[in-house]
């Protein structure tokens, strides 16, 4: 009896009054960890990419996270991004005309025309695996270990709906705290192909 009584006002005196008011903060975190504009042209930011049902919609020229009701008939987005996944706005996608080249060998930031080459878009499904044909397909590496994804070295050069270019890499598939689908990307703005 005299060892439980001394533990019972411990516990007594450590938990919280159930009188005093607390306030809770119930403002959604937003993963979208902002733009980092570091001149004219130039992006990098955090894209929150991790439902399983939802893209997230993105515009390259104003580095916008934008919301599109029928990506169908929209021309308000350039690329979206769900999991792993990033698709165009055009061909299967959408009503627009963005393309893209992968870029491999050569050095991002040395990177400043881009090239003449047979530009993509995502194309319907031809391997019977349910996912269409993205351009985006090979982005990255996969260590069936670990199961984790790696950007693979290389970028790509997309030709946007305004017919600009942009150089675009994907730096890493996971938040800081290691959660998949948090999509560190950046681009930059360059010469259209001479």
């Amino acid at each position: 009896m005299h060892i439980l009584l001394p533990l019972s006002l411990f516990t007594i005196s450590c938990a919280p009054s159930l009188e005093e008011e607390w306030e809770w903060d119930d403002t959604p975190l937003q993963a979208d960890t902002a733009d980092t504009i570091e001149e004219e042209g130039v992006y990098s930011r955090s894209v929150d990419a991790t439902d399983y049902e939802n893209w997230t919609y993105l515009d390259l020229e104003s580095n916008e996270v934008v919301s599109v009701d029928d990506p169908m008939t929209s021309e308000d987005w350039d690329i979206a991004l769900m999991r792993y996944h990033i698709k165009l706005n055009s061909g299967i996608h959408g009503p627009s005309t963005v393309q893209a080249l992968i870029i491999t060998d050569e050095s991002y930031d040395e990177y400043t025309v881009a090239a003449v080459g047979d530009y993509q878009q995502d194309l319907p499904d031809s391997n019977e695996d349910d996912i269409p044909e993205y351009v985006f397909t090979e982005w990255f590496d996969y260590d069936p270990s670990t199961h984790i994804l790696t950007p693979k070295e290389q970028f790509y050069v997309i030709e946007n709906r305004n017919r600009l270019y942009y150089k675009f890499q994907i730096a890493n598939y996971y938040s800081s705290a290691g959660t998949s689908g948090f999509m560190s990307i950046k681009w930059e703005e360059i010469t259209a192909p001479e």
